[in-house]
């Protein structure tokens, strides 16, 4: 299970990462002056997605070596505004989110792109140790693969449960959860959301 292998409590499987990221981003709540700081040199869908849910792209500038967010810079881009930060890993290297983790605000959320990171490990430790969300892709050119797809791992569990909401058309419940024993068990709709669930 993606919970054990990555030790976090919750886990919720998406059609796709950017599915993925839009119902996370939609249980944050956040406003139009929020910002979210991503690496300059990523794939658009990042940007993208901070962008259909109304909040403020912040790019910062990448490590010529690595080719992945550079911290330095990416702390100089905070400002009272900043809610999410999100490094990618990319093209074989990990970003080295302990390091980010330790010179940040506390309520500033950490949310790690690892569409092409599947089970990668930064100095014997998994990825998503030192994050508050994982989100992977499943898509056919990542190393795992359902054709599409993806997952959000956590250990957040108010977010967890309005993320898993959103991504089911804001219902309280899926559809297998209604009828348990025969029994009708109720229903209700919150809050509003898509069709994001990984298909049976």
């Amino acid at each position: 299970m993606l919970r054990n292998k990555f030790k976090k409590k919750y886990a919720i499987l998406t059609n796709s990462w950017t599915n993925g990221l839009i119902a996370i981003l939609l249980s944050l709540k956040l406003k139009k002056t929020d910002e979210i700081i991503i690496p300059a040199c990523t794939f658009v869908a990042c940007a993208n997605v901070i962008e259909m849910i109304g909040a403020r792209v912040v790019f910062a500038d990448i490590d010529n070596s690595t080719k992945l967010m550079d911290i330095n810079d990416c702390l100089k881009k905070i400002t009272k505004n900043t809610k999410v930060i999100m490094p990618v890993h990319l093209y074989g290297n990990l970003f080295p989110t302990k390091i980010l983790k330790k010179k940040i605000r506390k309520n500033i959320l950490i949310v790690e792109d690892s569409a092409h990171a599947f089970c990668g490990e930064y100095n014997n430790s998994l990825i998503g140790k030192y994050s508050d969300f994982l989100v992977f892709s499943f898509y056919a050119t990542k190393s795992i693969t359902c054709g599409e797809g993806g997952a959000i791992i956590t250990n957040h569990k108010n977010f967890s449960e309005k993320i898993r909401s959103i991504s089911n058309n804001g219902m309280t419940k899926p559809a297998f959860k209604r009828f348990v024993n025969n029994k009708y068990i109720p229903w209700d709709v919150y809050q509003y959301g898509f069709k994001a669930n990984l298909s049976d």
